[in-house]
């Protein structure tokens, strides 16, 4: 068992780790932006990304996509850039990690 002084050290280390993927810090402590687009004739209206974003950028898009289905997009002007909603979504190719706005229809 590890003294208490290196469990916490090494679950502090753990936790900046994750945060770094998560916020998207490269090595050297520079920080980029990743954007993300839903892509809208994939998406399937299944939401889970609206209730997971932590700044509520995800708003419902006007009518129906291609699919027939209602569909969501990113609010850029409020994303954090966070990468919740690609972790989140069950709907394959649905959001994607890199700005397309060609592929992500806006009211």
């Amino acid at each position: 068992m590890l003294p208490s002084g290196d469990r916490k050290t090494s679950t502090a280390a753990n936790l900046t780790g994750l945060a770094s993927k998560l916020l998207g810090f490269e090595k050297g402590g520079e920080y980029r932006l990743v954007p993300h687009t839903i892509v809208s004739d994939v998406c399937e209206g299944v939401s889970d990304c609206v209730d997971a974003c932590p700044v509520a950028c995800i708003q419902p898009g006007q009518g129906r996509n291609r699919k027939g289905t209602p569909f969501q997009w990113i609010n850029a002007d409020t994303c954090i850039d966070c990468g919740i909603c690609l972790q989140i979504c069950p709907i394959s190719g649905a959001i994607l990690p890199e700005e397309r706005p060609d592929l992500q229809r806006r009211p």
